[in-house]
């Protein structure tokens, strides 16, 4: 064969391959030679280190190597029998789409530094491209735009300039885009190159890729993979081009692979050297070269793709992560943020040399974190997006001098605005064509005069469709995607016109923004006279007696034409004798955009004196219920996402009433609303805590204080009365007039929040809250208002979420219970103050509670699984018989509460492994004192109670059956379980309390893959452990122990559609502890 190969290369008929890496089938073996002959079933190899010559049998090589092998010998003959040169072997075919075959597991190089390989080792360095066997893939045209002089070492000063995109991109005009991705998947991912397209990718579970052409709306390639571990995924603006990198399972080194779509074939691989554990970067540069950035190594390298050759390589200073690394749009240069000075450094990529610098602590400000930087692109701008506290800044450089072009200051994250999910699944921000402004997080456009919103998105989506990304395909339109519920994900266009931002700068400038586009429209507000609100020493409440009719006055129920899983909350307005009762939307396809299916989006108003529905208002928006007046016609929203915008409703007309923005002038989010004794007084406060008085419906603004934040309001029955309950103070002021009636008693608890639930008693004469004290206990207060003074403290087992009067003994809570049996729709517990204990239990579980009404009854909503539609009940609670019951109750003291002495034992096994923990058990004891220290307790080593904090591991029969990527073997690993458990004891060594974690071995432990060298169960040990002792790091001691019955009372009721229906007494287990939830 030498001498066969020898004549061919006098003739010029053929390329003898060059010298490639050989392995032996079964390992072990591994050389860099040439091939010369075959003889006798062996293949004769001339090695690359010293020209000896080996003969090696084929059945010893990799099957790769074999056929290597028998394609050169096709080769040979077919350049001889055809009279043509052949190309060398693994060189592209024509073949049309034909599905990638799998990266070789051989190694390509043995270079320690990054060198590329050719798709097929056997091929020679450049001996062919996907760019010469494209066939019918499509193209996008080319400009005539000029690429910028390269940089040189002679000149010092600023050398960039704009690089503009060398394709047309822009779509054309008369082309629209209405079609459906590949196939039908909820994983299949949009993506994108860098610089706008005629071309959108798809990429499925990682393993699936495909190019689809816009201007066609057809699939041009498509790729296939039996990994998903391909990692720094780019694609090349003119759409032929996939690359990433992946790990070599034979070499254990990392590959920067490039694809062809057109062909289906590998065309080149960058292989990295031994030190390099991951690359940060790969970007392609232009349309034939590749960018490839390492942090580690504070390297940036550009290599051309036909040829393999390296065009430069520079030295940067760190960065941490892609989105700091930005290549113009002609693919002259790189520009990368620096982390260590805040420093935008771009190089000239033709030649390696920096070309300028910009930013840098003089241009962003000294709290600003980089997050994206970005050509415009034309290539005429480079823009830096910083995270900036809670807000955001933007800066721009002109490339043609390096100044400063626009600076833009966000208070807060525009990309948080507005309706819809804050999930964006795309970069976050996106050029306008003509450098005019930015779409920012696919929901709303900024201009580059101002930070203000001119554009926010109202479209509607489904739940799968939010946060898909969005690009622009032209100077007005962007490409939108939407999954929907068969699993297909179609291609739209959306737009953002000049005439558009026209209008609606016309609305800002009116005090509108624009969220306010086509809701309904704004009263401008009127804040000429504010007077403030000053603190009055002088007790001046009056009792406010709520209104109250005669028995037998109002009706016994209403029909709701909404079945149970469609109701929501119900409110009753006890001056007007009317009920609201908020209904959801269960079907997606009906629901407002920004809707879950937990919100109200209908709201049903009835009159309960004569039980017949009066109307259905339906809300034509997303926004959220917050107040009803009295009077039962007017119902104050908010908008749901932004918090800045109240709309009134006329509850019996449907319609919107009045709607004005309470912070026009002023940052704010609404936090709470309620009404006086009318619908023309309105108090607003905000998250910050600024309480203001509101004359409706001219929206004038005649009253404010500041309380500061987690402040909350309450209405009297009556409207008349206000509480407000700030952490620093409770007030009472005149609904109506805005006048301090006077500051409410300190409670005297430690820790008092005013986080809580209020209500004042039929006659006026008390305030009830139900409030959290201290870190998570909750706590009962009770004020004499003639008196001031508070006149009941005691804790309570469960979490608050409404509260209202049941008797003048007795207060309904509707609680947060996790106890199974006690776990449905609505629970109210009855604490009976006498004995200042739960007296009984009333569920309802399909169904709201509206409290209580005028005529001293407590009304609720219920629906029934068998039924289309739901009723309105009234009923007396506690019932009668109940009361008699209740009655005789015992006061009951919590078992273990703030204040008392409580033991701290620590029974840990210390496992057999490197936690980096030097003392387990006496870190745990510090921590638990600590913590019983902060629930109030006292420890003490001879207190009856005693918490014991338990460790152990213990083996299972059962195992773990693992194989290790890029290991042939399978390894099978013993099943152990960490248990971590805290228990507190009585005296008796009765358990009182426990709650405990329970970790066992299983494949999930492996987060971020297994350092080499570690032993499999090794690891696995490691990360049970180190998830054990996180739970006991987080876990919280109990501010309160209660014995089981404090929750059981005197009995248990079901409220139902018919009413309410007696239960035997619960038994709580003791393993299921009541004050779980304290």
């Amino acid at each position: 064969m030498r001498g066969f190969l020898f004549s061919l290369l006098l003739l010029g008929f053929a390329v003898p391959a060059t010298a490639r890496e050989w392995h032996a089938r079964e390992g072990g073996f591994s050389v860099k030679a040439e091939l010369v002959d075959v003889r006798n079933g062996a293949a004769v190899l001339k090695r690359d280190d010293n020209g000896q010559e080996i003969s090696v049998p084929l059945d010893k090589l990799s099957l790769e190597d074999v056929r290597f092998v028998h394609a050169e010998l096709e080769r040979l003959t077919k350049a001889i029998t055809g009279g043509m040169s052949a190309p060398a072997a693994g060189a592209p075919s024509s073949s049309g789409f034909s599905p990638p075959r799998a990266p070789s597991n051989e190694p390509a190089t043995s270079s320690p530094a990054m060198t590329p390989a050719a798709a097929n080792p056997a091929s020679p360095v450049g001996s062919f491209s996907a760019k010469d066997d494209l066939g019918n893939y499509p193209t996008m045209p080319r400009t005539d735009a000029q690429a910028p002089p390269p940089a040189t070492t002679e000149q010092l000063d600023w050398q960039a300039s704009a690089d503009p995109n060398p394709f047309v991109f822009a779509l054309p005009q008369e082309k629209t885009v209405k079609s459906s991705a590949p196939q039908k998947s909820y994983s299949l991912k949009p993506q994108f190159p860098e610089h706008p397209s005629h071309f959108v990718f798809f990429e499925e579970s990682s393993k699936n890729f495909f190019a689809f052409h816009l201007p066609t709306q057809k699939l041009a390639g498509s790729l296939h993979f039996n990994s998903s571990l391909y990692q720094n995924i780019a694609y090349s603006v003119d759409g032929h081009y996939f690359a990433a990198t992946v790990r070599n399972s034979a070499t254990n080194k990392l590959e920067v692979q490039v694809w062809s779509f057109a062909t289906g074939h590998m065309v080149r691989a960058f292989t990295s050297g031994d030190s390099v554990s991951s690359l940060t970067s790969v970007r392609f540069v232009g349309p034939d070269r590749i960018l490839i950035g390492n942090a580690s190594d504070r390297s940036l390298q550009c290599f051309d793709i036909a040829t393999g050759r390296k065009l430069c390589q520079v030295s940067i200073d760190h960065y941490y992560q892609d989105e700091l690394l930005a290549v113009s749009p002609g693919g002259s240069y790189a520009a990368l943020n620096s982390t260590t000075d805040k420093t935008v450094r771009i190089y000239d990529l033709r030649t390696g040399i920096e070309a300028g610098q910009v930013g840098g602590a003089g241009q962003i400000p000294n709290w600003a974190f980089g997050k994206y930087l970005s050509f415009s692109p034309d290539g005429e701008e480079l823009l830096l997006y910083s995270n900036l506290g809670s807000g955001k800044h933007l800066i721009t450089w002109d490339m043609r001098t390096g100044q400063k072009g626009v600076e833009l200051n966000f208070p807060e994250d525009p990309g948080r605005k507005g309706t819809g999910s804050s999930y964006y699944s795309d970069r976050p921000l996106e050029w306008r064509f003509d450098r005019s402004g930015w779409l920012i997080s696919g929901r709303v456009f900024v201009e580059r005069t101002s930070p203000a919103i001119v554009w926010a998105d109202t479209t509607t989506k489904t739940t799968t469709g939010q946060g898909q990304p969005r690009r622009f395909v032209d100077n007005d339109r962007f490409l939108d995607f939407n999954h929907d519920a068969d699993r297909k994900l179609t291609l739209t266009l959306g737009e953002i016109s000049s005439e558009t931002l026209k209008s609606n700068r016309e609305m800002i400038a009116s005090g509108a923004t624009a969220f306010d586009q086509g809701l309904p429209p704004l009263t401008p507000i009127v804040d000429d006279r504010i007077q403030e609100i000053v603190t009055d020493i002088q007790w001046k409440y009056q009792p406010d007696a709520a209104p109250t009719v005669a028995d037998g006055t109002l009706h016994d129920g209403a029909r709701v034409l909404a079945n149970f899983p469609q109701l929501g909350h119900m409110y009753v307005c006890r001056p007007s004798n009317r009920a609201l009762i908020g209904l959801r939307e269960p079907e997606e396809s009906r629901r407002l955009r920004n809707m879950s299916i937990i919100d109200e989006q209908y709201f049903d108003l009835v009159d309960l004196k004569t039980g017949k529905p009066l109307m259905r208002t339906k809300l034509p928006f997303a926004t959220q219920l917050m107040a009803i007046a009295p009077t039962g016609d007017w119902a104050a929203f908010a908008d749901k996402d932004n918090k800045e915008r109240v709309d009134l409703f006329d509850l019996t007309t449907g319609k919107p009433a009045v709607a004005f923005r309470p912070f026009q002038n002023s940052r704010g989010q609404i936090a709470a609303l309620e009404f006086g004794s009318g619908n023309s007084t309105l108090w607003v406060l905000s998250v910050d805590g600024e309480l203001t008085q509101w004359k409706l419906p001219e929206c004038r603004v005649v009253a404010r204080r500041m309380y500061g934040k987690s402040t909350r309001l309450q209405s009297s029955p009556s409207g008349r009365t206000l509480c407000v309950a700030s952490p620093q103070k409770m007030e009472l002021l005149d609904a109506d007039s805005g006048a301090m009636l006077g500051t409410l008693a300190s409670p005297g608890v430690e820790k008092f929040t005013a986080a809580g639930k209020l209500a004042f008693s039929d006659d006026g004469r008390k305030l009830v809250m139900a409030c959290y004290v201290g870190e998570d206990a909750q706590r009962i207060l009770v004020w004499d208002l003639v008196a001031n003074n508070v006149e009941k403290s005691f804790p309570f087992p469960y979490k608050p979420l409404d509260i209202s009067w049941g008797s003048d003994d007795v207060v309904l809570v509707r609680v947060l219970s996790r106890i199974k049996e006690l776990t449905v729709a609505a629970h109210l517990v009855a604490i009976h103050l006498p004995s200042e204990r739960i007296g009984w239990n009333y569920l309802l579980p399909f169904g709201a509670v509206g409290f209580r009404g005028s005529d001293g009854r407590q009304w609720y909503v219920a629906g029934d699984t068998n039924q289309t539609d739901s009723t309105v009940r009234a009923v007396q609670l506690p019932q009668p018989e109940d009361a008699e019951l209740i009655d005789d109750l015992q006061p009951l003291a919590p078992m273990l509460a703030s204040g008392d002495r409580l033991g701290i034992r620590v029974d840990a096994e210390v496992p057999t492994l490197d936690l980096q923990r030097n003392n387990l058990a006496k870190e745990l004891q510090d921590l638990f004192v600590a913590k019983a220290l902060n629930a109030g307790y006292n420890p003490d080593p001879d207190a009856q109670y005693v918490l014991t904090i338990e460790v152990r591991e213990k083996l299972t029969p059962e195992s773990l059956r693992l194989r290790v990527i890029g290991q042939l073997f399978v390894e099978s690993i013993q099943v152990t379980e960490v248990v971590g458990a805290l228990r507190i004891t009585n005296g008796d060594g009765k358990l009182v309390w426990t709650d405990e974690i329970r970790e066992k071995t299983h494949a999930d432990l492996i987060t971020r893959g297994i350092p080499p060298g570690a032993r499999l169960s090794e690891y696995f040990r490691v990360q049970q452990w180190k998830n054990v002792l996180k739970w006991l790091a987080d876990v919280k001691v109990p501010a309160a122990i209660f014995d089981s019955s404090s929750v059981t009372g005197a009995g248990v009721s079901v409220m139902t559609v018919n009413g309410l229906e007696v239960r035997q007494n619960l038994t709580i287990p003791v393993n299921e502890p009541v004050d779980k939830s304290i």
